[in-house]
């Protein structure tokens, strides 16, 4: 599919922002069942007929790695969030799994976005990593910039 349009910042407010030339329109947002509901909300007062569907639904996974083994044994340098489920449901699921969340005080924390960041501090921790740019790549990015640091 073909972008037509991209806003400058990768957040609700900025979206609308860039939207606000066309409006009114219609527009459709396909989200999540946990959605954050600003970006419906600011899009209907700004002027525009919106419809959200829910796409999918967040679920706390399962299986893989064991997490908490690899926490207690020092095993893991960095853990990516890439939004606020993921933080709360790594912790929920370090819980249920016999695990210690305090271990996550001891990696790295990275964010892609403010909104993500502001969840791993409400549960305490610190954030080490929080790109300008709120993408994979700048998260990617982000990360390579914090272990160059930490090891020159």
């Amino acid at each position: 599919l073909k972008v037509t349009l991209v806003p400058d910042e990768y957040v609700a407010g900025s979206l609308v922002a860039a939207l606000r030339s066309v409006l009114p329109v219609r527009v459709l947002v396909l989200q999540a069942d946990i959605a954050s509901p600003t970006l419906v909300q600011e899009l209907s007062i700004a002027g525009a007929a919106v419809t959200a569907v829910v796409a999918y639904r967040t679920v706390q996974g399962s299986g893989g790695i064991n997490l908490p083994a690899l926490l207690a044994t020092n095993q893991v340098d960095a853990i990516t969030f890439t939004s606020p489920s993921t933080v709360i449901n790594c912790v929920r699921r370090l819980a249920t799994e016999g695990g210690n969340p305090n271990h996550l005080a001891d990696v790295c924390l990275a964010c892609i976005g403010r909104v993500t960041a502001q969840a791993v501090r409400e549960l305490g921790f610190s954030v080490s990593v929080m790109p300008a740019v709120y993408t994979l790549e700048g998260l990617v990015a982000g990360l390579e910039e914090y272990f160059r640091e930490k090891y020159d």
